[in-house]
C-alpha cells in the first residue's frame, strides 16, 4: 500500500496569551500569518486515530512549510525532533495513539513566514510496515 495523507487542514484552534487568560479562535490551515503578531502563538489540533492495522501500517506525522515552529506535544508529551521548516517522525515513537489525540505547535509568527506567504501543510501519514508492500511469492 502506498501512502496514505490524512490531511489536517481545519480544525486546529489558535491559541494566544498565557494558559490562564488564553484567547482561542479556530484556524483552518494552511494560514498566512497577520502582520503585528509579536508574541508566539499554540495552534491546537484534536483527532481520532485513524483506523490501522497496528501489525501491518504505521502511522507518522509530517509537518512541511512550517518555520518559526518552536515546540511541539503530542497528547502531553514533548516532541523532541529537530524543529526544521519541514520534518517528519513517527508518532508511536512518542507514545500511544489513544482514540482521542491532542496535537499541539508552539510557533512564533514573526520568524513563520514573509509577506503573501503561506504557513503549515500538516498531515498524518498511514504507511505499511517494512516487508508488508512486497508481493507475496508465488507458490508452486
Amino acid at each position: 500500500m502506498p501512502e496514505h495523507w490524512i490531511r489536517l487542514r481545519g480544525g486546529w484552534d489558535w491559541q494566544s496569551g498565557s494558559a490562564a487568560d488564553a484567547t482561542k479562535r479556530p484556524l483552518t490551515l494552511p494560514i498566512e500569518w497577520p502582520a503585528g503578531q509579536a508574541s508566539p502563538v499554540r495552534l491546537l489540533r484534536r483527532f481520532g486515530c485513524p483506523p490501522i492495522d497496528p501489525l501491518h501500517e504505521s502511522l507518522s506525522l509530517r509537518l512541511e512549510n512550517v518555520p518559526g515552529l518552536l515546540a511541539i506535544q503530542f497528547n502531553g508529551r514533548s516532541v523532541n525532533v529537530p524543529l526544521e521548516e519541514s520534518l517528519s517522525f513517527s508518532l508511536e515513537s512518542i507514545g500511544p495513539i489513544l482514540a482521542k489525540n491532542l496535537l499541539i505547535l508552539e510557533v512564533d509568527p514573526a520568524r513563520a513566514t514573509r509577506p503573501g506567504e503561506t504557513w503549515g501543510q500538516i498531515a498524518l501519514i498511514v504507511e505499511a510496515s517494512r516487508g508488508d508492500d512486497e508481493s507475496p511469492a508465488a507458490t508452486p
